[in-house]
């Protein structure tokens, strides 16, 4: 039996006992996550830019934040926000977060608790103005609702389909679903999402697909008729608060870290994991433990086998050293043991690098900082430094010794560009060097089910990437995206560091690496799209995407327009 197997039951049994049992008495009010979004984040990062300072109840370098804490943070930018800066879209977009948080919007941790009429009158925006049978849709943002002392809870259809053409042929999405969040008297928040899935992918996705055997963000797959392919997706989680300053989740779902377009140290890419997060924030201090499971699936063998299991432990300190500017400490270990985890690393206040220098080395240890600075109520300064291995006095040195691995982000985002309101623009660079993430152990590798945990393009690269949005109207929204990446793939017989699913001890060399060796590859993606949300939270979509990668083996050009409709699902970047 594994040290995991040993320890879950017992600590399963000790929350129940220590924290679920006195709950009527010592939990605090507790609230689900907004699932990542890139749009819904970007109104959040907008505000933020535009009150001149750091958002005051949300540390925005560990997403995603939760439904509580973004009411919070409308609330108290209500009362410092200039309302002059803001445009009618704003007041759209402030008003969509409303109605898809209602149920905080009279919760007694933001303001005293109001009489039945009083709370009404509060938040009667957020009722619809037609409900079906005197049942469904009661509010705007759900399907069906309950509200009372006891419980809240929200249940709300899940719906996409989409269609298009490749230089292949047609491609498509059909999913359907259902979500279901809410809290047991605001002491036990809860959280699931579940779709059934059938696509047939575009050939690029196609071909990671076949290289990888995963489909990206995603699990377990079976084929479906001639090209498509059939899964399963599903996300899950609870969250409790023994004190005030704690917060304890534990479940399925992703977490990025970093206020890019991308993450060089953990992004929503690969497939969900399980977890235990525990949250802490004192004043302008956040500190966030995470235990994680993952799925080694490059040493799947087959059916009728369990898929073997790796380790992530990581902690994240975040500190507000001033108003408008936020600094971030981190730092991971990848760990495989053949008997389950390694009980040292679950020491949540503990440096891991000593840990991990104490039971031998024989993990893959990753360190680094990220940050974030509010500039004059125009822009954001964000970026990321990780360092895998350095050697010092070799870095200096500048012989490309493959041991100094590294990456790197630096981005900047504005908002009102040139004048104009609502147009916004994002655009960063991201950079690795070869064999980062990569481990001698394919076991420890910075990977799950076979995909990055970081960027999609693994290491052995550098890329630009710029978003433009411009809210044309309240509910038309026009999104821009270009990407120009360099990387160095690697051939079949030859680890280049590209890779981070190879062993690093098959490199081609020890001394003389440099970003973009082996075949090197020009990446250009740009994609435009069109979204007019028709009712809350149902989207047409209308997307042109023109993908090109060049080498000296292939010249590729791909030429993809699709046309969706999506509902309760944020619209899926597959930029890479």
């Amino acid at each position: 039996m594994s040290y995991l197997e040993l320890f879950m039951p017992k600590f399963s049994l000790f929350l129940l006992i220590f924290f679920l049992v006195p709950l009527t008495k010592t939990s605090f009010a507790q609230s689900a996550f907004v699932p990542l979004n890139a749009d819904t984040y970007h109104t959040l990062d907008r505000l933020e830019i535009l009150s001149g300072d750091l958002l005051p109840t949300i540390f925005t370098g560990i997403k995603p934040y939760t439904r509580k804490e973004i009411v919070e943070t409308i609330n108290l930018l209500d009362s410092t926000i200039n309302r002059k800066s803001l445009s009618k879209r704003d007041l759209f977009n402030i008003q969509y977060l409303k109605n898809d948080n209602w149920e905080w919007l009279h919760s007694g941790s933001l303001r005293n608790q109001p009489s039945v009429s009083q709370k009404i009158a509060f938040d009667s925006s957020t009722f619809s103005k037609k409900k079906l049978w005197n049942v469904f849709f009661e509010r705007k943002s759900d399907l069906y609702s309950i509200d009372n002392e006891e419980i809240n809870l929200h249940v709300s259809p899940v719906f996409q389909f989409t269609g298009g053409k490749d230089e292949v042929g047609d491609i498509w999405q059909n999913t359907r679903g259902i979500e279901i969040r809410g809290s047991i008297s605001k002491k036990i928040g809860f959280y699931t999402l579940f779709t059934e899935n059938q696509i047939v992918l575009p050939n690029y996705i196609k071909e990671y697909h076949n290289l990888n055997r995963v489909i990206p963000g995603e699990g377990h797959w079976k084929p479906f008729g001639a090209k498509g392919i059939d899964y399963i997706s599903a996300r899950g989680y609870i969250t409790f608060s023994p004190v005030k300053p704690m917060m304890f989740t534990f479940g399925h779902d992703k977490t990025f870290i970093g206020s890019g377009l991308r993450s060089v140290i953990l992004s929503d890419f690969s497939a969900p994991t399980l977890f235990l997060k525990i949250n802490t924030k004192i004043g302008k201090v956040q500190y966030q433990n995470q235990f994680t499971q993952l799925t080694d699936y490059q040493n799947y063998v087959g059916k009728n086998t369990i898929i073997p299991r790796k380790y992530m432990v990581s902690h994240n300190l975040g500190i507000n050293i001033s108003k408008n500017f936020n600094l971030g400490l981190f730092e991971t270990v990848i760990l495989n043991r053949p008997n389950g985890i390694d009980i040292n690393y679950l020491n949540p206040i503990i440096f891991y690098r000593f840990v991990e220098s104490y039971v031998g080395s024989p993990d893959n240890t990753m360190i680094g900082i990220n940050f974030k600075y509010i500039s004059n109520k125009k822009a954001s300064i964000y970026g990321q430094f990780l360092f895998d291995e350095l050697v010092i006095k070799d870095f200096f040195k500048n012989q490309g010794r493959f041991i100094n691995k590294w990456a790197y982000q630096i981005g900047l985002k504005t908002v009102n560009l040139f004048g104009l309101k609502n147009f916004d623009v994002q655009s960063e660079i991201n950079v690795a060097r070869p064999y980062t993430y990569a481990h001698f152990s394919t076991t420890t590798n910075f990977a799950n089910y076979n995909q990055a945990l970081a960027h999609p393009l693994g290491a052995n690269f550098k890329e630009s990437a710029t978003v433009l949005r411009y809210q044309i109207s309240k509910k038309l929204l026009f999104v821009g995206s270009y990407i120009n990446s360099l990387s160095g793939k690697d051939d079949p017989d030859l680890n280049w560091g590209g890779n981070i699913l190879l062993n690093y001890d098959t490199r081609v060399r020890d001394e003389g690496n440099y970003i973009g060796q082996g075949l090197k590859t020009r990446l250009i993606f740009s994609e435009l799209r069109l979204s007019y949300m028709l009712i809350h939270n149902m989207f047409a979509d209308a997307s042109l995407i023109i993908r090109s990668t060049e080498n000296l083996k292939e010249n590729i050009k791909s030429t993809i327009p699709t046309f969706g409709l999506r509902w309760n699902l944020p619209y899926k970047q597959t930029a890479f």
